[in-house]
């Protein structure tokens, strides 16, 4: 009769085992990554996180300048991806120890590229360790919707 008991827990054990680590995979991917998009209308409601301007250069380009303000620092990882016609020409991704404050990012595309091009700027919480930072599991991605701030054509 023993024996018939310890296969009966084993096996209640695995399947409660099995659950919680379905359940906590399940919770864990849908907390790594939250997209949000940043619209000028996002921008107007809440001036104090974002700001976005985009200014014709005399060079033909669209010249935007995005700043992220943060209450304390963070990891942040700039995603650039450009398209035209349909095909990725371009694309880097920028990682750097965000401050307390301003962070500036600087991006020029031509106006006809805008509609398809990708910014999204990468935000995770950060730890020191020793001199190096380490940007933490869970990230907020914050998806600049770059034709919003584009100035009208000249002419």
């Amino acid at each position: 009769m023993r024996g018939i008991e310890a296969l009966y827990r084993l096996r209640n054990t695995k399947r409660v085992c099995l659950a919680l680590l379905l359940t906590g995979r399940v919770a864990t991917t849908q907390a790594l990554t939250v997209e949000r998009s940043i619209s000028a209308a996002y921008v107007k409601d809440n001036p104090k996180e974002f700001s976005v301007k985009a200014v014709e250069g005399k060079d033909g380009l669209l010249h935007f300048t995005v700043i992220r303000n943060l209450t304390e620092a963070k990891y942040l990882v700039a995603h650039l991806s450009v398209s035209h016609s349909g095909i990725i020409v371009a694309k880097s991704d920028t990682p750097l120890v965000g401050h307390k404050d301003e962070n500036v990012f600087h991006v020029s595309l031509l106006r006809e590229n805008v509609q398809t091009s990708e910014l999204i700027i990468g935000e995770s919480a950060l730890t020191i360790s020793g001199e190096t930072a380490i940007g933490l599991p869970g990230t907020t991605d914050y998806k600049i919707v770059l034709q919003d701030f584009v100035p009208p054509a000249p002419g």
